[in-house]
C-alpha cells in the first residue's frame, strides 16, 4: 500500500515540474500539454497494473504456504 502514495507523489512532481517548465518557456500549446498529461496518466496506470499483478502473485504464494502447513 505504501507504493501507491509514492506513485501518486512522483506523478504529481513530474506534472508540476513540467507545468512550471512550460510556463517559464512561455509555451502555450494546449495540444502538447494534453498529450503529455495523457502519457503521464498512462504511465501511472501501467505502474498500478504492475502493482496489482504483483499483489496477486503474493496472494497465491501465501495460499500455497498455508496449504503446506
Amino acid at each position: 500500500m505504501t507504493d501507491r502514495p509514492m506513485v501518486l507523489r512522483n506523478f504529481l512532481q513530474k506534472y508540476y515540474a513540467n507545468k512550471q517548465q512550460e510556463e517559464e518557456e512561455g509555451e502555450g500549446d494546449e495540444e502538447e500539454e494534453e498529450e503529455e498529461e495523457e502519457e503521464e496518466e498512462e504511465e501511472e496506470g501501467e505502474e498500478e497494473e504492475e502493482e496489482e499483478e504483483g499483489e496477486g502473485e503474493e496472494g497465491e504464494e501465501g495460499e500455497r504456504e498455508e496449504e503446506k502447513k
